[in-house]
């Protein structure tokens, strides 16, 4: 059984202010490459200005545009960050915060990403990781065929290099047992003269 208290009490007024939301724990940009992302605004109170955005520890040799501000009335802004060719490969814990006026107080919202669960925690930073773009593809054509119990099961894979004419190791994604379902295999080297393999 549960118990609940209701109570009743009269209206309170929100003041005015705002609370900017994250879109993820994390983001990752390729080096030479480009990612957006948007972030959304709470208005509380009747608030309804421009807000003035401001990214901090940004990986080095990455810049973000397009987003530095919230125009007034509109509730959500894209950003987009940039990776240089040569941009540090690492991860960082970025943070965004916004500054705006109501009336003649100022308002400053870092922002945050609400908890998922009652186990969860807010975040007020999104980690950004650049990465080393893929020189290669690999495809499969898609089939849904049963796999008796006890018995080897392959798939044939094509490989698009681009140019790249090393070695590779062709392993499983899953890790979780629920995901597996009794599944196991080894990684498979594939050599740098192949277009195909089979796994």
């Amino acid at each position: 059984r549960f118990a609940y208290r209701l109570e009743i009490a009269p209206s309170a007024k929100a003041k005015p202010g705002f609370q900017l939301k994250l879109p993820g724990d994390a983001i990752s940009v390729a080096r030479n490459g480009e990612a957006k992302f948007k972030i959304n605004v709470e208005r509380t109170g009747g608030f309804n200005e421009e807000i003035a955005l401001a990214v901090e520890n940004l990986p080095a040799g990455v810049t973000v545009s397009g987003g530095d501000k919230i125009p007034k009335a509109k509730n959500v802004v894209e950003m987009k960050l940039k990776a240089t060719k040569d941009a540090t490969v690492t991860v960082k814990s970025v943070r965004i915060t916004g500054k705006a006026k109501a009336g003649d107080v100022e308002i400053t919202s870092r922002a945050i990403l609400a908890a998922a669960t009652i186990h969860d925690t807010v975040r007020n930073t999104m980690k950004v990781a650049v990465a080393v773009p893929v020189p290669f593809k690999f495809t499969g054509v898609f089939e849904s065929k049963f796999g008796p119990q006890g018995t080897t099961f392959y798939r044939r894979y094509t490989i698009i290099r681009n140019d790249y004419k090393g070695q590779l190791t062709a392993t499983i994604a899953d890790v979780q047992i629920r995901h597996l379902q009794g599944i196991s295999c080894k990684s498979r080297p594939v050599p740098k003269d192949s277009d195909q393999f089979d796994f």
